[in-house]
């Protein structure tokens, strides 16, 4: 949420030097959870999958988390795999009284015409596992996206890995790569 392909360019070049071709979602700052986002990102995986050929890993990091979760429930013939670090994907409605209110405040002003976003989309395409394998990477001292909100259902496609740090250092540390 508010970040933007900058946030992620140390981790893509990390990932880049490990041989993948990992690019950005291309849609500007996160500025809240949307159907019109989520299409776009749907779009891009789509256009990815057919320039090279095979199914793409997404990686998102907290809100990113969430359309990356999104994609692969909409389109899970195109979505390899799902990597979410720090991402509070079980944070519903009925949670957000978690939420520090400047982060709630900083949403509506950011997405004034967005007041029902988080209404028009379906929970379960973030809240449910996703159709393919996925990785929930988390923090213990996370203060944006607890634990709690980021343990996905453990089972054969679905992993949760515990990483020392904080929600901002996330795409920086070391131990997440």
């Amino acid at each position: 949420f508010t970040a933007s392909d900058r946030a992620m360019g140390g981790l893509r070049r990390f990932l880049r030097d490990c041989g993948y071709t990992p690019c950005g979602w291309g849609q500007g700052r996160n500025i809240g959870v949307n159907r019109a986002c989520l299409d776009a990102v749907c779009r891009r995986v789509a256009d990815l999958e057919s320039e090279h050929g095979t199914p793409v890993s997404l990686l998102g990091w907290s809100g990113g988390g969430m359309y990356a979760r999104a994609a692969a429930a909409v389109m899970p013939q195109s979505v390899r795999t799902v990597i979410t670090m720090g991402t509070p994907f079980k944070l519903t409605r009925e949670h957000l009284d978690y939420m520090p209110q400047g982060i709630l405040e900083l949403h509506e002003r950011l997405s004034p015409e967005d007041e029902n976003a988080p209404e028009e989309f379906d929970s379960d395409l973030f809240c449910n596992s996703p159709p393919v394998p996925s990785t929930s990477l988390y923090s213990e001292r996370d203060a944006l996206a607890p634990r709690s909100f980021c343990l996905d259902f453990a089972d054969a496609r679905s992993e949760n890995v515990q990483v020392p740090g904080s929600h901002a250092g996330m795409t920086f540390n070391p131990l997440m790569y």
